[in-house]
């Protein structure tokens, strides 16, 4: 054997230091190492074709010759012992489901679909967004007019999925390509203003202060509803060209998802309509809106297409009642914050 480098340090006497069993130990260990470690050799040089001559070295007896850890133990990471150490919560599982359907990127992508099942699904979620745009008179065709400028729109598509993992809808939406509009020919504001979480605060806590339910109540296709102020012609959706108006283009009355001026457009909208129904907006968050109903008060905030309404069990379901004339709403009763 090729003896390794070592240190025989002879002045200390032995055991000066350390109990006889605990170098006992220690010897047992060093010796199982250093013979793993010897037939390691072993075993690679007779894989070489190389012959060694090994003599046995016996570790010295000391407490100075110590071995460094990273040749005594294989160095380990530190584990943790819980048990749901690395297992994703249970609402996340299905998300690895290898039977996700593949959505489509564009219409073109709903043509080439060799399943007749999804592909029937897919086009019948355009269907149905083209009727609530139509139902909204979203646009009117029209010839463009030279010197505008024409954008394009593109549809989108999204699989909406239930907590179990299991298809709950097949959903299409036209969005416009607002990317190519200009400042100051199609569009001018865009700005539209956001609820503070300040505010939600304030709001629940007056809330259960003076004793009030809470609602919340979500309204469909929210910025289809917002006017424009701007002329912008969009091209017609693919799919549903109509015949023998090719060269005609859509001239949008209403905003419509990806236009700059979109959520501008529909914060102004639903504003109009609280304060018609005798609402007052808050100074402090254009967001809030307050009413009193024969002492008894009622608060609204708008937070985007969600409306949260505070107020006694009669005056929510008359003013929900008020909205559903005006829009498609889902009323998702009592507020949860799960």
């Amino acid at each position: 054997m090729i003896s390794r480098t070592v240190k025989f340090i002879e002045n200390p006497p032995p055991y000066a230091k350390k109990e006889a069993k605990e170098l006992q130990n220690q010897d047992e260990t060093t010796q199982q190492l250093v013979e793993l470690e010897l037939e390691h050799e072993e075993n690679r040089s007779m894989e070489e074709g190389e012959i060694n001559e090994r003599i046995e070295v016996n570790p010295c007896e000391d407490d100075e010759y110590e071995l460094s850890n990273s040749q005594i133990q294989t160095s380990q990471h530190r584990r943790s012992e819980r048990k749901t150490k690395g297992i994703p919560p249970e609402r996340f599982a299905f998300f690895a489901n290898p039977e996700r359907i593949k959505e489509p990127k564009s219409w073109n992508d709903v043509l080439k679909m060799e399943n007749p099942y999804e592909k029937q699904k897919w086009i019948e979620s355009t269907k149905e967004e083209m009727k609530s745009l139509q139902k909204n008179e979203t646009w009117k065709l029209v010839t463009p007019p030279s010197g505008k400028k024409v954008i394009g729109c593109r549809w989108t598509f999204k699989a909406k999925y239930d907590s179990k993992g299991n298809i709950e809808r097949y959903k299409a939406r036209l969005v416009a390509q607002g990317f190519s509009q200009k400042f100051g020919t199609d569009y001018d504001e865009t700005f539209a203003p956001v609820v503070t979480y300040t505010t939600i605060r304030t709001f629940l806590a007056a809330a259960a202060y003076k004793n009030l339910n809470v609602t919340h109540v979500d309204i469909k296709t929210a910025f289809l509803h917002g006017n424009l102020e701007d002329e912008v012609y969009m091209s017609q959706p693919e799919g549903y060209i109509e015949a023998g108006q090719e060269q005609k283009v859509c001239k949008l009355n209403k905003a419509i998802y990806g236009l700059k001026q979109a959520a501008r457009a529909w914060h102004l909208k639903i504003g109009e309509s609280l304060i018609k129904y005798g609402f007052e907006q808050s100074k402090a968050d254009p967001c809030l809106f307050k009413f009193a109903n024969n002492g008894n008060p009622m608060y609204i905030i708008v937070y985007v297409d969600d409306l949260l309404i505070a107020g006694k069990d009669e005056d929510i379901r008359k003013i929900i009642k008020e909205l559903e004339e005006e829009y498609e709403l889902k009323n998702l009763g009592e507020v949860n914050f799960t």
